[in-house]
């Protein structure tokens, strides 16, 4: 049975009389009084008794039970709950100003003798006591209240035993029953009584708890952020110096049992004799929210984890795309993000060697020898003596099988033992995630991510992370080869630059027919994210195509004129998504020439600012103005795009904000060692300075 069903069942079924009531109302009512310069309420309604009669209409009676209906005489709940408000004597008014004073000092509990009417007008003095429900603190909007009638034996000064042991039974049954922990503590701080979820969730036995005081250092309370929390400050112990309730607040208490710690939701109540202002006692209500918590940070830090890796991703598919560099500095670059990203002490990248006997290393870069002035991060090798193909089948074979192998316990998993006591064990290494480098259907490497200490289960993101860049290496690889194979051509050949334009033809027919192909499909398309990404594919292939289309263009020398280069793309993508023809583009670039790979990074920053302020800039179709330039001065290129429209979100940060397109501009602007700037001021205006 559920906590709500058991507590219908108990509100129903209790021989005293319960009411469930809505303060809400009167709570905004107060709040708004205290907002507008009030502040000593109980003389503002002596002298605004009016206001006072309005805030005692606003309480709202939600449900009582049998015994309320039989105690003042109804027939039925309807009639009872349609005719509440004439049950209270004349001087209710005074009495709800008490339990008005108590909602304003922010109690959460309140009690009182008060005179009520029957519907048959006869009068009962009783003992009216109310609590707000847990989890209502702030609203009020569900408060309990019992009503005891003490009519017939108030003169005698006693509450006959018959009705003392049945709301003692009462009480007991609802405090033993609930699903929230409830703690009861005296002044000082030691626990008087615990109901069985507090002993639960804290993992002690009443024995262990009675007479514990908040003042004891093995509760190890601390704050969300780590913060130790003296036994002085715990939520009880200032419920009890302040007389104000404190909470729900969130603490971390120290469970023995399970050697860590558990989160805690708490509200600490204050209880006072009648007439008094010091509490004689006080009760915490406690739920533990450990499991939502670890949800929640879990969500955070998969988050984080995806962001690293997609801003990984796009710094390191530039690289990988290029043909010419140095290998391996590339691949230098390459294994310092991955260490990073994963935050593993060990990264490295093999090949099988050309008999395709062993795995040769590459590089191996090691996060400790950051720190460490005689080791280098980066090396070729520690190897005594190479990893054989042969003597680790399993280990290949499942390479081969899967492309990848996560293993969290390395030294004991099938897969990866062999290589446990030659290469595992003597660099400590107690988890590995390995991914196969697959170039033309053929196992040709290796990306290696080491873990060193305590176990590490790998997560599904961190495998697919590994996975693409093993496919970025294998791209490098594969320009490699085809940039060695078009060198080594180049220098038996005559007649180099009839090939070297026969290439570019071909690179740009190709590239041709890749944009082509990708704009039929965003055309077939139907979801608005697939048809926007194909479009930014297509522009993206569109623009290397124009400049290999100028590359032909060009003279020996391999110098592109800039403004014919801009002046095509700019025209390119204003046909693609200006329809209508209302869109005001000036270009104004300078005649001047760059390489091709400067131009390249270059024509893609310019593509993907163009394309972007053609989708987002104007709403409902261009009708603004867009303007492009560029220039060379003191050996430094100048590019701005600009244009009147929207502007940027409000607090828009292009670090964290900024998708796909803008970290790929961040990352070629990186590459041409560039300063980027991005303005909204009347619109977006974005700067590109660099030196040729």
């Amino acid at each position: 049975m559920s906590s709500e069903s058991r507590y219908r069942q108990l509100f129903e079924s209790a021989p005293v009389s319960l009411w469930e009531e809505d303060f809400s109302a009167v709570k905004q009512e107060l709040d708004e009084l205290r907002r507008s310069g009030v502040t000593d309420l109980a003389a503002y309604l002596e002298q605004h008794p009016d206001v006072e009669r309005e805030l005692v209409s606003r309480i709202r009676v939600i449900d009582v039970n049998d015994t309320t209906l039989r105690l003042y005489g109804a027939e039925s709940k309807e009639r009872f709950l349609s005719q509440v408000s004439a049950l209270f004597a004349k001087e209710a008014n005074l009495n709800f100003r008490d339990d008005l004073l108590t909602i304003w000092d922010g109690r959460t509990a309140f009690s009182e003798e008060a005179a009520h009417l029957t519907l048959q007008r006869e009068t009962l003095q009783v003992q009216v006591k109310w609590s707000v429900v847990a989890g209502c603190e702030r609203t009020y909007e569900r408060v309990l209240v019992s009503v005891v009638d003490i009519s017939g034996f108030l003169s005698a000064g006693y509450v006959p035993e018959a009705q003392l042991r049945t709301s003692e039974a009462q009480y007991r049954r609802l405090f033993e029953t609930m699903s929230q922990g409830v703690i009861y503590q005296e002044p000082d701080g030691r626990i008087s009584s615990l109901n069985p979820a507090a002993e639960r969730i804290l993992g002690i036995t009443q024995d262990q708890a009675l007479g514990k005081s908040s003042m004891d250092p093995r509760w190890q309370m601390i704050q969300e952020d780590g913060t130790a929390v003296p036994g002085a400050e715990h939520p009880s112990m200032i419920a009890l110096q302040s007389g104000t309730t404190v909470g729900p607040v969130v603490r971390g208490v120290f469970r023995p049992d399970l050697n860590r710690h558990v989160w805690l939701r708490i509200t600490a109540t204050p209880l006072f004799h009648p007439g008094e202002s010091e509490p004689y006692q006080c009760y915490a209500t406690f739920e533990d929210i450990t499991a939502a918590r670890e949800l929640g940070q879990e969500r955070q830090e998969a988050a984080r984890r995806a962001a690293a890796q997609r801003r990984s991703i796009a710094e390191l598919a530039v690289g990988a795309t290029a043909a010419d560099g140095d290998l391996l500095q590339n691949l230098q670059h390459i294994t310092k993000v991955v260490s990073a990203t994963l935050s593993i002490a060990r990264a490295s990248i093999w090949r099988i060697s050309a008999d395709g006997e062993a795995l040769e290393c590459l590089d191996l870069y090691t996060a400790d020898a950051a720190d460490t002035a005689d080791t280098p991060e980066h090396t070729q090798n520690d190897l005594n003596e190479p990893v054989y193909v042969a003597e680790h089948s399993i280990y290949f074979a499942a390479l081969r099988t899967r492309s990848q192998v996560y293993a969290h316990d390395a030294l004991n998993d099938p897969r990866t033992a062999e290589l446990a006591e030659r290469y595992l064990r003597p660099r400590g290494i107690s988890s590995l995630l390995d991914s196969a480098i697959v170039l033309g259907g053929q196992l040709t490497g290796v990306l290696s991510c080491e873990h060193i200490g305590p176990l590490r289960t790998w997560t599904p993101d961190e495998e697919a992370f590994v996975s693409t860049v093993a496919s970025l290496v294998a791209q490098l690889f594969e320009n490699r080869e085809k940039h060695q194979a078009q060198e080594a051509l180049r220098q038996q050949l005559e007649e180099k630059e009839l090939l070297l334009r026969e290439t570019h033809h071909r690179i740009k027919n190709n590239l041709s027919s890749i944009s082509s192909l990708l704009s039929l499909q965003a055309q077939d398309a139907t979801h608005p994210e697939t048809v926007s990404a194909l479009e930014a594919a297509a522009g993206r292939v569109s623009s290397m195509s124009r400049l290999y289309e100028r590359m032909l263009l060009s003279d020996v020398s391999g110098k592109i004129r800039v403004d014919h280069y801009l002046q095509d793309m700019v025209s390119t993508v204003i046909e693609l998504y200006d329809d209508s023809g209302n869109c005001d583009v000036e270009v104004q670039v300078d005649p001047f020439t760059l390489g091709a790979k400067q131009l390249f990074p270059l024509g893609i920053i310019v593509n993907e600012l163009l394309t972007n302020t053609m989708k987002y800039a104007f709403a409902g179709g261009c009708g603004g103005k867009v303007e492009v330039g560029a220039g060379l001065q003191e050996d430094r290129v100048h590019l701005t795009v600009a244009d009147n429209g929207v502007g940027l979100p409000e607090n828009f940060d292009p670090q964290t904000n900024g998708g796909f397109g803008l970290s790929l501009v961040q990352m070629l602007a990186s590459q041409l060692r560039a300063e980027l700037s991005i303005e909204s001021v009347r619109g977006t205006r974005v700067t590109l300075t660099f030196p040729v």
